[in-house]
């Protein structure tokens, strides 16, 4: 299951995808496969990595994570560096 986000006054954009069946292998999320940070919001651990876009001028993460047994892929385009955090947040409460 995947869904979009486009923040259009600012050209931030999250896109959500949610691993329905275990072990389903997506070759167009390999991105998410080799995350090498980890930060923790309300106990769960989220594997991420940053970059920034010189082209786009956002910063682009990749996060991952389990959450009442499904995997999340959250792929975000944001202004701020830890912008992500905040969203992420949201969806743990």
């Amino acid at each position: 299951m995947s869904q979009e986000i486009i923040l259009l006054d600012i050209y931030e954009r999250i896109e959500l995808n949610v691993e329905l069946k275990k072990n389903y292998i997506f070759d167009f999320l390999e991105e998410f496969n080799s995350l090498k940070n980890e930060y923790s919001i309300n106990g769960v651990i989220i594997s991420f990595n940053t970059t920034f876009d010189d082209n786009l001028y956002l910063y682009k993460t990749f996060t991952k994570f389990t959450y009442k047994e499904y995997v999340y892929k959250i792929y975000f385009e944001m202004e701020g560096e830890i912008d992500w955090q905040e969203e992420i947040n949201k969806l743990l409460v």
